[in-house]
Parts: structure tokens; sequence; C-alpha cells
């Protein structure tokens, strides 16, 4: 029975005969594999590290910067206060309206035919002068 099974195992396997050029290159490319999931596994270890210290380098600043911060409040409280006027505020007037942005557009009236006269007599008495 022993003898069957054996039979039975080797006639069900098949093995195809690899040429050495292609072990080789295929061993290659297992180990270039091995080697990219290294140098992968390394960088995730520089990452991991780059964010301990970024971490520490942003609590380091926000305690520097709230410490700056609250010798700001203090040296504020000891200058003089002005006393600050109030604005007044009117509500419900509009400060500056459409009508008033524009230009005002000044009528030039005719002039009377004696005024034009009279110009005319005062520029020949300022060319005689």
């Amino acid at each position: 029975m022993l003898n069957n099974t054996k039979m039975e195992i080797s006639s069900k396997s098949m093995y195809k005969q690899i040429s050495p050029e292609d072990f080789v290159g295929a061993n290659k490319s297992l180990l270039e594999v091995q080697a990219t999931l290294v140098r992968l596994q390394r960088k995730g270890s520089n990452y991991k590290d780059y964010l301990k210290e970024s971490q520490k380098l942003k609590t380091k600043f926000k305690t520097g910067f709230s410490a700056l911060k609250s010798k700001i409040w203090e040296l504020e409280s000891h200058f003089p206060k002005e006393k600050k006027e109030k604005e007044k505020v009117v509500k419900g007037k509009k400060i500056a309206t459409k009508k008033s942005l524009t230009k005002k557009r000044v009528r030039k009236e005719p002039k009377d035919p004696l005024d034009k006269e009279l110009e005319e007599i005062q520029e020949r008495l300022n060319a005689l002068s």
C-alpha cells in the first residue's frame, strides 16, 4: 500500500526543469525585492523619527511662544494707558451714498451778450495798459 501512495504522488506531481540562467535571474529579482523592502522599512523608521522630532519642536515652539506672549502682556500692563475717545455711531445712517460719491455737474448758463461785450472791452483796456 505504501508503494501505491508513492506512485500516486509521483504521477500527480509535475516538475519543470529551469535553466540555470532563469534560476539565477529569479534569485536576483527576489534579492532586489528584499533589498527594496529593507530600504522602505528604513525610510519608514526614519519617517517615524522625523515625526517625533517635529512634534518635540512644535511643543517647544508653542511653550516658548506662550511664554513670550505672557511677557508682552506683563510689559504692556506697566505702560501708561491712554484714554480712548469713543466713536459716535449713528444707527441707520449711511455714511456715503452713490449720489454723494458722484461728481456734481455745474451747469454753465449761456452768457448774456452784454457780458461778452464787457469782457472784450476789458481785454482791450488791459492790452492798452
